[in-house]
């Protein structure tokens, strides 16, 4: 979303919110979340509301749809609106759904089985950085290629599955072979940069589905989607020099 539009998201609520002042003497009826959730639903095929709750702003009715996009309604279901909601504060304008999908990644990494990833540890180790990846991406084996050198400054890689055509795809069925694999570094290396495995591994219980579903929830929009420890996004695709800039390491 650019800035522009960003800035007209934050308009249109003033303007739902704010627009006859005169009329807000009257306590405001509680809303009806029920018919609000069967008039998005009948409105927009294919789209399920997940929760529903009250918004931060006064006012509105906040609505996840399908375990992803968020949306703002008025009280009745008559308006909606979706884009970010943002908090002026003191330090800075606050993109709330980035806040919560920041608390939801850290908890996430944190409870991650280092078994279910593919990892290229630093030797000296100074930061990790957690990529959603996908082997038939253009920009991931660009980062790819560059491993050596992201270790080199200390940052330990943490690759999970994100193939952007979903779990049906040639993509998907490759990264279940690279975690099906003995060696699942040099798997990931010939599936990046040969696009196929040397050898052929037996299927077995993979997390390529599971680490799909979970990238969906966490906002992964594309790949790679590089994200701190503590859940921040970085960007997709960042050189050694400018990864190692973003995650505040000094150059010896």
């Amino acid at each position: 979303m650019t800035l522009l539009s960003r800035f007209s998201a934050l308009v249109v609520v003033a303007l739902l919110t704010g627009g006859c002042q005169a009329e807000q003497d009257e306590a405001p009826a509680a809303p009806d979340l029920d018919a609000v959730k069967a008039k998005i639903e009948a409105s927009f095929p294919g789209a399920t509301v997940t929760a529903i709750s009250d918004a931060p702003m006064a006012g509105l009715i906040e609505v996840r749809i399908n375990d992803r996009e968020v949306a703002y309604t008025s009280p009745d279901g008559q308006y909606l609106l979706i884009g970010e909601l943002f908090e002026m504060r003191e330090s800075g304008p606050v993109s709330l759904e980035e806040e919560r999908l920041g608390v939801l990644r850290q908890e996430a990494f944190e409870a991650m089985d280092s078994g279910a990833m593919v990892t290229f540890p630093a030797d000296k180790p100074k930061a990790e950085v957690y990529a959603f990846t996908d082997v038939s991406c253009g920009y991931c084996r660009r980062m790819h290629q560059q491993m050596e050198s992201y270790n080199a400054l200390g940052i330990t890689v943490h690759y999970l599955a994100f193939p952007r055509g979903g779990i049906s795809t040639p993509a998907a069925d490759l990264m279940a072979q690279v975690w099906c694999s003995s060696d699942r570094q040099q798997a990931m290396t010939d599936a990046k940069l040969a696009g196929q495995l040397k050898e052929i591994p037996k299927a077995c219980d993979d997390p390529v589905a599971e680490q799909y579903d979970l990238g969906v929830r966490l906002g992964v929009g594309g790949t790679p989607a590089v994200f701190t420890a503590e859940g921040e996004q970085l960007g997709g695709y960042l050189s050694p020099g400018d990864l190692a800039m973003r995650l505040g390491l000094g150059r010896e």
